[in-house]
């Protein structure tokens, strides 16, 4: 059995951090017949401390620092990495859509991300930072060509 590990997210010059790039969550569709019962039912399993929202939340690592708190991940010695993260959390950039673009385009960088699965946890912050570099230049460079785009097609 594989043993997989959690880090704290890289960091940039002068300890800027870098943000977690999603999560998932739980949403009430607008045609919902049950809309109510279905805003109840999340609030009890993920907005509350309760029997069976403690057990669910065991099984994920929360993006909320009151859940986190709440079913004490805070204290967990490796749930608590993912928890004090969020103090570093700032609103994502404009970027962000274009990010996801690289993401499912570049099969080199994503190639990259998966191999670090097998690397060596003394070389992880090394090649993170590397990544995020490389990840940094392919967005200025898409960027860039968007905003030429952009300016040849002004009248």
């Amino acid at each position: 059995m594989n043993k997989l590990g959690y880090a704290p997210l890289p960091h940039f010059e002068g300890m800027e951090r870098a943000n977690p790039i999603g999560f998932s969550g739980f949403g009430i569709s607008a045609k919902s017949k049950h809309a109510a019962e279905a805003w109840q039912f999340i609030q009890y399993l993920i907005l509350s401390k309760n029997e069976d929202s403690v057990k669910f939340a065991a099984n994920y690592v929360t993006t909320s620092k009151i859940m986190a708190d709440a079913t004490e991940q805070s204290s967990d010695p490796v749930k608590s990495i993912s928890s004090d993260e969020m103090s570093y959390a700032t609103k994502s950039s404009s970027d962000y859509n274009l990010y996801f673009n690289i993401a499912s385009s570049n099969e080199e960088l994503t190639a990259q991300f998966d191999d670090l699965l097998a690397t060596a946890d003394s070389d992880i912050p090394r090649k993170l930072h590397e990544l995020a570099l490389k990840l940094d230049q392919e967005m200025k460079r898409l960027k860039d060509t968007e905003e030429q785009s952009a300016g040849s097609l002004a009248p």
